[in-house]
């Protein structure tokens, strides 16, 4: 506003700078904003405008206007790259409105756009699958993720020891727990503390407290 009023025309190049500055200080409905007044006066965002702004409104819980944005970009014919699909999953994942049935379509959707999924990708969905209990799923996307040549590292371990955890598989979650310390993958203390209470609820206090030793110990 200022520099309009001051008589200064904004050109494709200021508009984009001005998005990730404000974006970079924070401003996120600002940025947004002005890449709305964008879409108004008929200019396009560069690509690297688009992912800073998604990966900003994702992180302010902003997914609503981060898949506006997404569909602007797919609009404007560009390609999505594997880490603007990663912020919105990780966006929408942790707003809880990531629908895990969604998740062979997304997949498909990457592929289509010639985008590879990663590691991360595979995480963020594999996660959101044990959140919901859905551990037959999980198990069928870690073999894909293999597949793929991702590698499954300590977050994609943990995410499955949850959701073993959170189905009760209490056999399966003791001997997943055990593989994990011996890989020198300890998960956190939150998710020992489930797996303690998984396996307390079924009498088997002395794998409980070896549990609780090696929280101490670490």
């Amino acid at each position: 506003e200022l520099m309009n009023e001051k008589g200064f025309d904004l050109d494709l190049t200021n508009y984009n700078l001005l998005i990730c500055g404000l974006c970079e200080m924070g401003e996120i409905d600002k940025g947004f904003e002005l890449f709305c007044t964008m879409k108004g006066a008929r200019l396009i965002p560069y690509l690297s405008t688009y992912r800073e702004l998604i990966k900003k409104l994702c992180m302010e819980g902003k997914t609503k206007q981060a898949l506006q944005c997404f569909d602007n970009m797919l609009t404007n014919r560009f390609s999505p790259t594997v880490d603007i699909y990663n912020d919105l999953l990780v966006g929408t994942h942790k707003s809880g409105e990531l629908d895990v049935s969604w998740t062979d379509r997304i997949l498909d959707e990457m592929e289509a756009h010639n985008c590879n999924p990663n590691t991360c990708t595979y995480n963020i969905l594999i996660d959101a699958l044990c959140n919901e209990g859905k551990m037959k799923c999980a198990y069928l996307l870690l073999d894909e993720m293999k597949v793929k040549g991702c590698t499954p590292d300590k977050a994609t371990f943990t995410s499955m020891l949850r959701g073993l955890c959170i189905v009760d598989l209490v056999d399966r979650a003791y001997q997943h727990f055990q593989r994990m310390v011996k890989r020198n993958n300890t998960p956190e203390n939150s998710v020992c503390q489930l797996l303690i209470d998984c396996l307390s609820r079924h009498g088997r206090l002395m794998e409980a407290q070896s549990v609780r030793n090696l929280i101490a110990v670490n």
